[in-house]
Formats: structure tokens, sequence, C-alpha cells
């Protein structure tokens, strides 16, 4: 998580969807680990992601689009896929995501 802020120590893990013809189509951007911020496993509204193809640049790489997203968590939530919680709620998720686990067709398998 950034430091300094709810999200320090924290530990997430998302997904970044490529479209067959990236880099010149924007992904879709999903958080999986509870955060308090994004919804978990819903596309993410940012100027950077399929939401708004218009705005897209294939300057965008992978690592900036993980960095604008990192950055982004700390922004209010009012974008689709955005989620209202509290601050205390936001720091409880951060230090619950670094022993979270992730479960795909009844496996546990830790990210």
């Amino acid at each position: 998580g950034v430091p300094n802020s709810v999200y320090e120590g924290g530990i997430y893990h998302g997904r970044i969807l490529l479209p067959k013809d990236y880099p010149g189509s924007p992904p879709r951007i999903q958080m999986i680990t509870p955060n308090g911020r994004f919804i978990t496993g819903a596309d993410i509204c940012l100027s950077a992601s399929a939401h708004h193809p218009e705005t897209w640049t294939p300057r965008w790489t992978i690592l900036s689009l993980m960095e604008g997203l990192r950055l982004h968590m700390l922004t209010s939530p009012n974008e689709i896929g955005g989620v209202q919680t509290s601050l205390e709620n936001r720091k409880q998720l951060a230090l619950k995501s670094r022993t979270w686990k992730y479960y795909n067709n009844n496996k546990k398998t830790l990210l």
C-alpha cells in the first residue's frame, strides 16, 4: 500500500485485462483483494482504462497503469467501480490483505 496512507502495509492484487489489440486499445483494470476503495472484481473507471477509450494513449505502459492505480487509491471514490468505506475500515483491510487468500474454482491459492 501507499506509505503514510490508510493502505500502508497492505498487499493488493488486481488484474489488468489486455485487449487483443493492446496497446492500440485500453485495458480493463480490476482489484481482487478487498481494499475499501474499489469493488473487488469490478472494472475500475480510470482515464487510462477501457471505460475511457477516447483518452487512451499507447504511451501508457503496464508499469505506469499500476502506478496510476496506486495513486488513484488515495482519491475520493466517485467513479464506476469505486466504493465508500470509512478510513478505519480501509486500515483494517490493509492489515488483513497480508494474509488474504483468493478462492478460484474452490481451490485455495495464496496470491
